[in-house]
């Protein structure tokens, strides 16, 4: 039943691999266990896993979640399966990633509102590397209520604009601008949430035209930006003014490029 097998280490152990020689008889013998006897085979094999791999746990992230999950330790398995879908979405897995994450969603208790907002989150920047403009745009409406039966301007002004951003990428000029003078308002005394604000304004002004107007956005942007530790920001910003002057056939524009080139 059980082939030969292969020998590493792991850490300061030797572990031996073995497999079934062929996967109908796994399956068959896994089959005639009952429900109780899956749970107690999965936790076993999952806390084993856990310590066996526990200086490198990202190896492994998928497996755990896996064992866990079928155990029924929903905390233990959305911890994985969030673990999961962080390493595959910085691995530009992001289909990966966002199955992993859905999974872990859908294990988090209803009144974990925290911990469902940070992953919600996560999986929307997902949804927007992929493309899947509808899909984020639910995560986004779903982390705005959230946010909003919090109370927190911070997170209100953060999803606005995450909103705003996604209402300009998809040519919806006059929704973006309103949300962005409703994450201005919320983002009072925050000046990298105002400086995003006012920069995200400037670049959907840019998109209608409206280049003079852009660029008293962008000032006021680089004014709040100043004393910030966000020179990427800082950056953006000043090759957004050179695009304005450039267009209006400004001077300034090279000056704007320059100061922007050293850290883009």
């Amino acid at each position: 039943m059980i082939g030969s097998g292969t020998v590493e280490r792991i850490d300061n152990r030797r572990v031996s691999r073995y497999s079934f020689v062929h996967k109908l008889l796994q399956q068959r013998l896994y089959e005639e266990l009952d429900d109780v006897q899956h749970t107690y085979l999965h936790e076993d094999f999952g806390n084993a896993l856990e310590e066996l791999y526990r200086s490198r746990l990202d190896d492994v992230a998928v497996q755990l979640a896996w064992h866990f999950d079928a155990a029924g330790l929903a905390e233990k398995a959305t911890a994985y399966y969030r673990r999961a879908g962080q390493l595959a979405s910085r691995q530009f897995a992001h289909a990966e990633a966002a199955h992993h994450l859905t999974r872990a969603l859908e294990l988090i208790p209803q009144d974990a509102s925290a911990l469902r907002y940070d992953i919600l989150l996560e999986r929307a920047v997902v949804y927007d590397w992929m493309g899947e403009h509808a899909a984020e745009a639910q995560d986004l409406h779903t982390l705005a209520e959230l946010a909003a039966h919090t109370g927190d301007p911070t997170r209100l002004a953060e999803i606005e604009l995450r909103q705003a951003q996604l209402a300009r990428l998809t040519g919806d000029y006059e929704r973006a601008l309103a949300l962005v003078e409703q994450a201005l308002a919320h983002a009072a005394k925050n000046p990298v949430l105002e400086a995003q604000a006012y920069n995200l304004y400037g670049r959907v002004l840019i998109h209608r035209g409206a280049y003079a107007e852009a660029a008293e956005a962008l000032e006021l942007a680089l004014l709040a930006v100043a004393d910030s530790s966000r020179p990427d920001l800082r950056a953006q910003i000043e090759f957004d003014l050179g695009l304005t002057d450039y267009h209006q056939d400004q001077l300034g524009a090279q000056a704007h490029f320059d100061h922007a080139r050293p850290v883009r």
